[in-house]
């Protein structure tokens, strides 16, 4: 069984790095926390609202490895629109 248990929108405590595009966020930072189980291991991570909008337009259920959307071309393009 693997799936999102459980999201919601958070202020980071402390430096943190995004799961879809590994960059380092400081401190502050608002992120969404997402709680999922794969294989029977629950584990959390954080997306930074670049990669949290790319996986609301493309997420096609197959998951995401660590850093791999930074090399999207439609990322790219989309964090460009989204940070100025």
């Amino acid at each position: 069984m693997s799936g999102t248990i459980a999201s919601k929108t958070v202020v980071t405590r402390k430096p943190c790095k995004c799961w879809g595009c590994a960059r380092e966020f400081p401190k502050g930072t608002k992120m969404d926390r997402v709680t999922c189980v794969d294989g029977g291991e629950i584990f959390a991570v954080k997306w930074c609202a670049t990669c949290q909008q790319w996986l609301n337009e493309n997420d096609d259920g197959e998951g995401v490895e660590f850093g791999f959307l930074r090399g999207e071309e439609d990322w790219q393009k989309l964090r460009k629109e989204l940070d100025g």
